[in-house]
């Protein structure tokens, strides 16, 4: 293992044969140079408020599924006025009253969702926004994991996911 030692990092990387002083960049055996220190601070930066951001989820949209989240944060940047159409599956603990929670769905969505897993599984297709996201996490808190897809116009779609 070769680990590079500078005065703004200690890291391991395989591929590197030296760090160059004069160029403060690190450079790769054949002398090619991999980064300077500026570009090595700005990935560290950028993976640093990445951190921050899944962190962020996990406080604000707790069981939310990041990967929804950065769907739908991506589709609302690209157009903020719209409303996207997206499968939710909200999975819960087996000691819940099912109508309960299809009550609750139905009340925050205005549709009535499909029940899979004897009952600890719901399906529905619905305009999401990061508001109903949390409306949904906060309305139960049997609520273990919410996870979904972007459908676009189509229909209801069964269930694809598994609870972790």
């Amino acid at each position: 293992m070769k680990f590079i030692n500078v005065n703004f990092w200690h890291v391991y990387i395989p591929w590197c044969h030296h760090y160059d002083n004069e160029s403060n960049s690190l450079c790769c055996r054949d002398g090619l140079i991999l980064s300077n220190k500026k570009e090595v601070l700005q990935t560290e930066d950028l993976i640093r408020k990445f951190e921050e951001f899944q962190k962020a989820c996990k406080t604000i949209l707790p069981g939310v599924n990041r990967h929804l989240i950065e769907d739908l944060i991506l589709h609302q940047q690209q157009n903020p006025n719209t409303e996207y159409m997206y499968k939710i599956e909200t999975f819960t603990r087996k000691d819940v009253d099912v109508n309960k929670i299809k009550k609750a769905i139905l009340d925050k969505t205005g549709m009535v969702p499909e029940v899979y897993d004897d009952g600890t599984h719901y399906v529905v297709n619905q305009k999401l926004t990061l508001e109903t996201l949390r409306e949904i996490v906060q309305c139960e808190q049997n609520i273990l994991e919410v996870s979904g897809e972007y459908t676009g116009n189509v229909g209801l779609q069964e269930s694809e996911h598994k609870c972790k």
